[in-house]
């Protein structure tokens, strides 16, 4: 590039003037500001993400520009900057129910998110107090409790949830044994034919390492899925944003902290693969006894 025309000139002025408008805005930023706001950011955003921007970025960066014109607005970084800071305010304009619905940080002891969760728990504590033998009634408390229930889902009780499996997605002939845990303030997908052992707990809730965000009280959930056909042996705990494979096994006692592949036995903690899932197994149960079925 050998010049630069009065076109480019007068684009570069005009994003200066907003670059300007908006730094005032976030130097001085209240909620009424926040429309004027975002129509700034969606030009500037238009601009960084367009043609005419590394046209003008080139023509700087050969010193084609006029004195006048400030680096400010073709700057990378500073135009990150300005977007990074925006981000935040807008983030904060969400209310916590919609951080917590979107894996933000947020408080979960805000008004609004309790007063729900409660009427939930409530829900549980009626489940809890079911008899064993009551199997239609504990179906129907479950299509009601949970997301997604599906058909002959059999539960031990007691079941213990943090929103009374209001964020919890069951397939068709999904069994949990006793005391299953569900840290539900996100959500927890489970497929079909998945099976729980004793004391399992599926977390999607975590809090910050930093002390002072958890001195605060903030927690941010990440979603789980547990794809069809899975076997979760007894006093596996099943960390946030984990996913588990179609078919596979984990070992009793397992921490899982990372996703687990399909068809595979993993154990340990934390939980890693021990071995592909494979036709010795079509073949023995039980170390060298054979199926007979």
């Amino acid at each position: 590039m050998e010049s630069i025309n009065n076109q480019q000139i007068n684009r570069i002025s005009s994003y200066e003037k907003i670059m300007d408008e908006v730094t005032l805005i976030l130097n001085d930023y209240s909620e009424e500001k926040f429309p004027v706001l975002t129509e700034c950011i969606r030009k500037i955003e238009a601009y960084y993400t367009s043609t005419e921007w590394k046209e003008d970025f080139e023509a700087d960066e050969a010193g084609l520009l006029p004195k006048d014109l400030k680096r400010g607005v073709l700057s990378e970084d500073g135009i990150s900057d300005i977007l990074d800071r925006f981000k935040e305010i807008s983030n904060h304009l969400m209310t916590q129910y919609e951080r917590m619905e979107a894996g933000l940080l947020y408080d979960p002891g805000d008004k609004k998110i309790v007063d729900e969760q409660v009427q939930y728990l409530d829900k549980l504590w009626e489940f809890n107090k079911l008899k064993p033998s009551q199997f239609e009634l504990k179906q129907k408390f479950l299509k009601e409790m949970f997301a997604e229930c599906g058909e002959d889902v059999f539960v031990e009780l007691p079941l213990n949830s943090n929103w009374g499996g209001h964020h919890v997605h069951f397939g068709n002939r999904v069994y949990a044994n006793t005391n299953l845990t569900l840290v539900d303030d996100g959500h927890i997908f489970v497929g079909d034919a998945v099976m729980f052992g004793p004391n399992v707990t599926v977390a999607t809730a975590a809090h910050p390492v930093d002390a002072d965000l958890r001195y605060k009280g903030y927690q941010f959930n990440k979603d789980v899925h547990i794809e069809d056909n899975v076997w979760i042996g007894a006093g596996v705990i099943i960390l946030p944003g984990v996913t588990i494979g179609k078919n596979s096994v984990i070992g009793a006692g397992s921490v899982v902290t990372k996703d687990i592949p399909a068809n595979v036995v993993a154990v340990g903690n934390p939980c890693k693969v021990l071995r592909e899932i494979g036709d010795r197994d079509k073949e023995y149960f039980y170390k060298n006894e054979k199926v007979d079925l």
